[in-house]
């Protein structure tokens, strides 16, 4: 028997089987062929390193020299300056010229003497920086870093974030501020004993004077002399000087004002005036003065001063102390009622008001300066 032949299917049957077989895989979907993606190299921007700088002569000198520098040149925009810890204590010194780097990490005294010193980004020093006539801009002082001021002329603050401190307390000592000032630290006004005082002027060369903004606090020494002043002085352009929310002023004595004519003073922060404290606020006759903020009298006296309008003198928190009014009150917003809860006020010579009066009463009493009887109206 022929096993193999026997086996075997009639054509008919293959060729249906064939016939099935093709029809079943043209029912079959085919997967779409994935295409391939092609590996590329992306060319990167070019990034130049920021070079490190090293201060090199032991014992201190003139930053414009490069024989002072590691590199052997003066360090300049770009570079992270370090000065390192020397022997005894030295001070490395700008004479003129204007002079930018990144960063400035300094263990010994810097002081701009002359010229202009421009930090990109952070100047943190453990001894401190001194303006004795130089201009520092656009840095970031970082907290425990202190910039001392003395009496020399043309030091200032150009576009400066602080969030270490100003001293001005030392040597009758000044300083302007161009561009506005946030302050994170503390600026000292003169110091506790009243020998010295300090003056801190906020100018613009060609726009209003700004804003002084940030958390940080102003503290007045004991000298009447202290001075925070709108120092604006273009002709028929009001320059406005605005203590922001953030800022505390206090302390023993000075004041806070506008120097010319056409200025004007906005306090947005917090005043206060604690016992033996004497602080003036305002400006002259034709400046004003208005308060968003808080003043607080506990103890002490306070002079308001300028224009001062009723409707914009804002929180005026009494538990003591004496409120002295100078200028001119602007009473066209009502009638202004005193009573025993809202301490002792004093009308300086030469005050005047508009619109409306002002009813003392419950035996709280205004009298002039000069004269001690009370009224029982003015």
């Amino acid at each position: 028997m022929n096993l193999k032949a026997d086996l075997r299917m009639p054509k008919r049957t293959t060729k249906l089987l064939q016939l099935w077989s093709f029809k079943k895989r043209s029912r079959t979907r085919r997967r779409p062929q994935e295409k391939r993606r092609r590996l590329r190299a992306e060319r990167l921007e070019e990034r130049a390193m920021l070079a490190v700088i090293t201060w090199t002569n032991p014992i201190g000198g003139d930053w414009s020299v490069g024989s002072n520098w590691n590199s052997g040149a003066v360090p300049g925009p770009g570079d992270d300056v370090v000065i390192p810890d020397l022997a005894g204590d030295q001070t490395i010194t700008i004479t003129s010229g204007s002079h930018s780097i990144n960063r400035l990490d300094a263990s010994e005294t810097v002081r701009l003497q002359a010229g202009s010193f421009s930090i990109a980004t952070t100047l943190d020093s453990s001894v401190g920086v001194t303006l004795a006539g130089g201009g520092l801009q656009g840095a970031t002082v970082s907290s425990g870093t202190t910039i001392t001021v003395t009496n020399a002329s043309g030091s200032s603050l150009t576009d400066v974030v602080l969030d270490g401190d100003l001293d001005a307390s030392q040597m009758n000592n000044r300083v302007s501020i161009f561009g506005g000032l946030e302050l994170n630290g503390t600026i000292h006004v003169g110091n506790e004993a009243g020998n010295t005082y300090g003056r801190v002027y906020f100018s613009e060369p060609n726009s209003p004077a700004g804003s002084l903004i940030g958390t940080g606090t102003i503290e007045f020494g004991a000298s009447s002399f202290n001075l925070i002043e709108n120092d604006w002085n273009q002709p028929g352009v009001d320059g406005t000087l605005t203590i922001g929310s953030g800022i505390t002023i206090q302390g023993a004595g000075g004041s806070i004002t506008s120097y010319y004519g056409n200025g004007s003073l906005v306090n947005e922060g917090t005043i206060n005036l604690s016992l033996g404290d004497s602080l003036n606020v305002g400006g002259g006759a034709n400046s004003s003065f208005s308060n968003s903020g808080t003043i607080n009298v506990n103890e002490g006296t306070l002079g308001l001063y300028g224009q001062i309008a009723l409707s914009e003198l804002g929180t005026l928190n009494r538990s003591g102390g004496t409120v002295e009014l100078a200028g001119t009150l602007d009473l066209e917003g009502g009638d202004w009622n005193l009573d025993a809860s809202t301490g002792s006020w004093h009308r300086a010579a030469g005050q005047s008001r508009t619109g409306r009066s002002i009813n003392p009463t419950d035996h709280c009493c205004l009298p002039h300066r000069q004269h001690p009887l009370c009224r029982t109206s003015s």
